[in-house]
């Protein structure tokens, strides 16, 4: 059996294929976000899904804090993601 993986293009962004690289969120599709990789917050990142706030509702808490590039402290990586931003570092922001 043979699986047929669709690709579609919208901009910069492509779905259904692996992540699309950026360097804004203006290159990702509405429902994506540049992310950026961990400790950076700019220069190259993919496109990732933004989770709905839903999602995120039971996760977090104090040991899984970390620090958005947008200087917010997020009590999970969901509530970081869903706020569209890139991870500055692990725990609070200073």
């Amino acid at each position: 059996m043979r699986t047929l993986v669709m690709c579609i293009a919208f901009g910069a962004a492509v779905l259904g294929c692996e992540a699309a690289k950026c360097t804004s969120d203006l290159d990702c599709v509405s429902t994506r976000f540049c992310q950026f990789p961990a400790g950076e917050c700019g220069g190259e990142g993919l496109c990732v899904k933004s989770p709905a706030d839903a999602v995120c509702i039971g996760t977090g808490g104090i040991d899984f804090r970390n620090c958005g590039c947008d200087d917010v402290t997020y009590e999970s990586d969901c509530w970081r993601k869903a706020a569209r931003t890139s991870k500055q570092s692990e725990g609070a922001c200073p």
